[in-house]
């Protein structure tokens, strides 16, 4: 085995496998230990899962996946409740497959924050590191944010258990077991600072997205036209835009459109009551596509996120993004290319920026062209260079 040889793992098609195509492409990449992968569309129909399991870079005979454990995680999610418990028991599962794999292979190790292998007393054997990538701002933070929050506006959180699970705190200290710590937004980094982790131990790689390689002419006039798309609704903070959205002063006209599986009676209580807010369950591909183009901002203002991939897809089709710093906004780009910041966890700030760009739509729509030309910027070519130069550097040291 290489020297600098790294066994991957993790469950599902996690950020698409761009880090195994990386490390593949660096000629690091020993084995990919995870669950289902393949072409196989009857499983999409099933539902047994939901994003593609499959990467045409990825080289196959570098992959070793388990339908069975797919399966398995579709049993734990009908024998438990929590959603934190349905993934605890699997995860350490696979955490103790990669210790295994990378012991006897004599590699490092690069995985995720659920799956981190416990750093033994003295160290790893055969001088093996272990390199992380938090995908997610550290759990100490999103609990007091969700804490405060809950304080601030419970009606939304009748029945709802963000942050009440036992488990929820399996992945605080994943960061210690770790040699270098890679993230892809400021927010999770220094969110991982605040629990104790050294600032020089981590290192920021935002993620990409695929570009749109035509332009479409779109023509953004007439009333405001804003936009959510978002599947945890309390989570990138719906409430806060629907109460914005009501406390502002609004020309006749102006719409809200909102995409949202959301199960919290509350929150479609508070949209049906608002005649200028059209509430969609879910949308094909195509009409999200026609979504952003006929909408002059995105407005999801996340009480904390990763990254938010949505602010970046929106861009690609021209549209400006408003958001706030508990996310990769800030890391996106500024005002003069679309990206607009609110206050997190606030109603207030977002009900007067919708009433200045009410009477002003065009402080949205001049930025369509510098938002698309930004969201270029980031691609996944782009996040895997990030990946590779980070890992090589720290293995030559």
């Amino acid at each position: 085995m290489e020297k600098n040889s790294l066994v991957c793992g993790f469950f599902g098609a996690r950020d698409g496998y761009e880090i195994p195509v990386a490390l593949q492409e660096a000629g690091l990449l020993s084995i990919l230990l995870t669950d289902y992968y393949g072409e196989v569309p009857w499983l999409k129909k099933l539902g047994l899962v939901r994003a593609e399991r499959y990467h045409p870079k990825l080289d196959p005979r570098k992959v070793c996946g388990s339908a069975w454990l797919t399966f398995a995680k579709k049993i734990s999610e009908r024998l438990f409740a929590d959603p934190e418990l349905q993934n605890h028991l699997p995860d350490l599962w696979l955490s103790a497959q990669i210790g295994k794999t990378a012991a006897r292979e004599k590699a490092h190790i690069f995985t995720y924050e659920p799956y981190a292998v416990p750093r033994p007393e003295g160290g790893f054997s055969h001088c093996r590191k272990q390199i992380l990538f938090h995908c997610h701002p550290h759990v100490e933070c999103e609990d007091r944010i969700f804490t405060e929050d809950q304080k601030k506006y419970p009606e939304f959180y009748h029945g709802s258990k963000v942050n009440e699970s036992p488990y929820r705190r399996r992945t605080a200290d994943a960061w210690r077991q770790a040699d270098l710590i890679l993230c892809a937004s400021s927010f999770t980094r220094d969110s991982l600072v605040a629990a104790g982790m050294p600032g020089g131990r981590c290192r920021v790689i935002p993620y990409g997205t695929r570009p749109r390689f035509e332009d479409i002419e779109v023509k953004r006039d007439g009333p405001l036209k804003l936009l959510f798309v978002g599947r945890n609704p309390l989570r990138k903070g719906l409430h806060h835009l629907l109460l914005g959205w009501r406390e502002a002063k609004k020309k006749t006209g102006d719409r809200l459109t909102v995409v949202s599986l959301a199960p919290e009676r509350p929150l479609q209580e508070l949209a049906t009551e608002q005649d200028d807010v059209v509430w969609k369950d879910s949308v094909s591909g195509e009409e999200l596509g026609r979504l952003y183009q006929e909408a002059d901002a995105l407005v999801v203002p996340s009480l904390s996120e990763g990254f938010g991939h949505v602010y970046l897809e929106a861009m690609g089709y021209g549209c400006a993004v408003v958001g706030t710093g508990n996310s990769a906004l800030p890391d996106l780009g500024g005002e003069e290319e679309g990206v607009f910041q609110t206050v997190a966890g606030e109603s207030g700030p977002l009900a007067e920026l919708i009433s200045k760009v009410s009477v002003a739509p065009g402080i949205f729509r001049s930025r369509s062209e510098a938002a698309r030309q930004r969201s270029r910027k980031f691609t996944w070519e782009k996040f895997r260079a990030g990946i590779r130069e980070a890992v090589v550097s720290f293995l030559e040291e």
